[in-house]
């Protein structure tokens, strides 16, 4: 069986001339003429292969025809949701910078980059409404019109803006004590007799662990390790001294972590990070107000590090007077 599509436009004719009943005032609603509003149900009627209305002659007064509720029914849906999106767009095209919002990221950027900036940014907009959604992985995953991620970006999807925020180089850590008790390896093929930490995450277990030169001296996987799913139990096992781990020099330094660099002249895989925004979302004040922000928060972070960001990034809204943030 053939599957029926309606677009909006003729799921607004069939609803708006159930309610006038009326084909002259329908059409002024719908800003059609009384001929291309016919021509318009009629072809709707031609596809269900049934009367939707009964015409009465020369006074453009209809009646709904018995035993088509359904497809009214259905046709109401369609409306009220493009209804619901339509009012949803203009709420958030709005001049104001009021709005709501959700920022998807790592534990790391959320606590040492964003977090020291977040009640400063809070006290001075207290009208915006801020969720946070923290993951273990660097997967970027926004799912909601108003999310904001930063993360990796595995494949670009059409709907979404990406603003490179950040290159990390991991490279490869361990605790004082670690080195006192086990030695430093002083090759990759040395890792095999050492205590290595597997971070995975459950969108991708796969073994993270500053890959690529590890991948060539072990192409099959054969390194031994504890897997572990979070970053953050990671660090803290790492400066423990439970064994080696891969992470970014900005990180370490970043949360301050007690370890020290091993193969210092070997850099694993390049991590470039993103952040991630809807194009509708993009439009409104309030997302690139708070983009902007990002990138201060990202700025500030790195100078405290004496750390240079990978990417330049130009302000898109020049801050609004604090009368329009009251």
């Amino acid at each position: 069986m053939k599957k029926l599509n309606f677009s909006i436009n003729e799921a607004r004719a069939v609803t708006t001339l159930e309610k006038t009943l009326n084909v002259a005032s329908a059409a002024k609603i719908l800003d059609l003429s009384p001929n291309a509003l016919n021509i318009s149900i009629a072809r709707i009627e031609q596809k269900i292969n049934r009367s939707l209305f009964v015409r009465r002659q020369k006074t453009g007064e209809v009646t709904v025809a018995p035993g088509i509720e359904f497809v009214l029914n259905y046709m109401k849906t369609i409306t009220d949701a493009a209804d619901l999106i339509e009012d949803q767009n203009k709420t958030w095209s709005s001049d104001t910078t009021t709005g709501q919002l959700t920022l998807v990221t790592s534990h790391t950027i959320m606590e040492y980059i964003v977090g020291p900036y977040f009640v400063e940014f809070i006290n001075k907009n207290p009208q915006l409404s801020i969720s946070f959604k923290q993951q273990d992985d660097l997967i970027s995953s926004s799912s909601a019109l108003n999310e904001i991620s930063i993360g990796l970006c595995y494949e670009v999807e059409e709907e979404y803006e990406y603003f490179p925020f950040h290159s990390f180089i991991q490279r490869y850590w361990a605790s004082k004590k670690y080195l006192e008790r086990f030695g430093c390896p002083e090759t990759f093929e040395d890792l095999f007799h050492h205590r290595v930490l597997l971070r995975k995450t459950l969108k991708d277990p796969r073994m993270l662990f500053a890959s690529m030169p590890i991948s060539k001296v072990f192409p099959n996987n054969t390194i031994k390790g504890y897997e572990i799913y979070g970053a953050r139990i990671v660090d803290f096992l790492c400066e423990k001294g439970l064994g080696i781990m891969a992470s970014a020099e900005e990180s370490i330094k970043l949360s301050k972590l007690q370890v020290e660099s091993i193969f210092p002249n070997v850099s694993g895989e390049k991590v470039d990070l993103f952040v991630k925004v809807n194009k509708e979302f993009l439009k409104t004040p309030v997302a690139r107000y708070f983009i902007d922000w990002l990138f201060d928060c990202r700025d500030k972070a790195f100078e405290e590090i004496d750390t240079k960001p990978s990417y330049a990034y130009k302000k898109q809204y020049k801050e609004p007077p604090a009368s329009q943030l009251s």
